[in-house]
């Protein structure tokens, strides 16, 4: 008989499962204290010997989170991560996943729990990016679980994050504009001069043979003209180097 379900009085139920024999040849079973009714117990002994029969089936563990990520982090976080992306996962877990999730035992972790904890993370006030940052290093933990067989799946699998929050962007106004390019057209250091020295007569230079605005603030000029808009100038800039110019010509 593969499977046994023996009363431990009212309500409490003990399963027990044959899940093969050692290298030895000795029998090893499985053992679950189940809490509810006669008919629970017998779905729950169900679904455990399916798992058997289809190879997905993992002994739960009584360690914690906190003891798992120790392992992770010293067993396959250092040898798998750069440097850099060690630290700042190993501090992001510090900060923010251990005292919200550390205690739980790793087999009770659930997609709910760790939804719990990013809603926790933006209810204080922390980002977005933030909080997927936390989940990217905690998914990555995860992930070395299901494949150590820990875990059967991975529970960060199944929670929804907030979506990266975009800054509106205001544009300059038309007078604005005006104040800046004539900001521009007055002021500045000569873009001939290696020195960066200041032109007192803002005359028009010849360099290297090519005709250079006598204002050597040319890039102010074409980000006023551009609206104020980054993405426009580093575009223009794209098309400049297309074009085989190293600097701002008229």
């Amino acid at each position: 008989m593969r499977g046994q379900i023996i009363s431990l009085g009212k309500g409490t139920f003990l399963l027990r499962v044959s899940t093969g024999r050692d290298t030895t040849g000795q029998r090893r079973t499985f053992n679950e204290t189940f809490h509810g009714n006669k008919k629970a117990a017998e779905t729950r002994l169900t679904a455990i010997l399916n798992q058997l029969d289809s190879g997905t089936f993992v002994a739960p563990t009584s360690i914690t989170l906190d003891q798992y990520l120790d392992r992770w982090l010293k067993d396959a976080a250092k040898g798998s991560l750069r440097p850099r992306t060690y630290d700042n996962y190993k501090d992001i877990l510090v900060r923010y996943i251990r005292p919200q999730m550390g205690p739980v035992k790793l087999s009770k972790l659930t997609p709910l729990e760790i939804q719990g904890a990013y809603n926790k993370m933006r209810a204080h006030g922390l980002s977005a990016r933030t909080v997927r940052y936390a989940h990217a290093a905690l998914r990555s933990s995860l992930n070395q679980a299901v494949k150590w067989q820990i875990l059967y799946r991975n529970p960060a699998d199944f929670v929804d994050l907030s979506r990266n929050e975009k800054k509106e962007l205001r544009a300059l106004t038309v007078e604005q504009v005006g104040q800046f390019l004539k900001a521009a057209e007055t002021s500045g250091t000569c873009a001939c001069n290696p020195k960066r020295r200041k032109s007192a007569e803002g005359e028009q230079h010849d360099h290297r043979g090519r005709w250079l605005l006598p204002v050597p603030n040319l890039e102010w000029q074409a980000f006023g003209r551009v609206g104020g808009n980054q993405g426009r100038l580093v575009a223009s800039r794209w098309l400049m180097s297309e074009q085989g110019l190293s600097r701002w010509t008229r």
